[in-house]
């Protein structure tokens, strides 16, 4: 059932080693649930994976998480998902007034989403690395919007910043900071492999070898007041 926890001030480590494991009892926190997660506020409530595993996985049909006020940082994964990854079908990802930072993975060192996720008053910052793949703040291949969110000196081959590679619908992006990210082969900012709509929104000092700002396969993204 839907279950609200309450986090005090503090850093909260995850300890027990043991990855590839679905149930809530090794590594990374499983999401099986409707659960809420409340902190003090991202300065102070810190949830680190210590690079055992990734620090959450929100688990595909059945799991939704919502993270307001605290800090995700220190997860480690050669798969998917630094910091959190989003399991396929009915899951969900809520994070208001979230720090994602210092997390790596394969794939979305910060996020990689497969379900549905909104962030809102979000920092992506510092995540990923310059030899992963693709989306070193975000990797999306779900529905995803990002409102007040700033996504700032992450790294990957493809998409520093953010790579979008849904089919399902294009990634919106409303009053987006993207900043000095880095990619070493497409999409500085941004890698747009489906379309995205990218509206009062800043990209500005990214860097790659194709599109700087903005790397692009095609499809009909629209850019306003950006």
């Amino acid at each position: 059932g839907a279950h609200t926890i309450v986090l005090g001030a503090g850093t909260y480590n995850l300890s027990i080693a043991g990855t590839i494991e679905e149930a809530a009892l090794t590594g990374d926190l499983d999401i099986t649930a409707d659960i809420t997660i409340v902190g003090a506020d991202a300065a102070t409530t810190i949830i680190d994976a210590k690079s055992l595993d990734r620090v959450f996985h929100v688990a595909g049909g059945a799991g939704r998480l919502t993270l307001s006020d605290v800090t995700i940082t220190g997860g480690s994964v050669s798969g998917n998902g630094g910091g959190i990854l989003v399991g396929t079908g009915a899951s969900q990802l809520t994070l208001t007034r979230v720090i994602v930072t210092g997390n790596t993975a394969g794939d979305g060192g910060g996020i990689f989403n497969n379900g549905t996720m909104f962030l809102t008053d979000v920092e992506i910052s510092n995540n990923g690395d310059p030899a992963t793949a693709m989306g070193g703040g975000i990797h999306n291949r779900g529905v995803a919007s990002l409102d007040r969110v700033t996504v700032n000196g992450n790294q990957a081959v493809d998409g520093g910043g953010i790579h979008n590679a849904t089919p399902a619908a294009p990634i919106l992006l409303t009053n987006v900071t993207v900043s000095g990210n880095t990619a070493s082969d497409k999409g500085g900012g941004l890698h747009a492999e489906n379309s995205a709509i990218i509206v009062n929104s800043t990209i500005t000092q990214n860097t790659a070898s194709n599109g700087g700002g903005i790397a692009e396969n095609g499809w009909a993204s629209i850019i306003k007041n950006t």
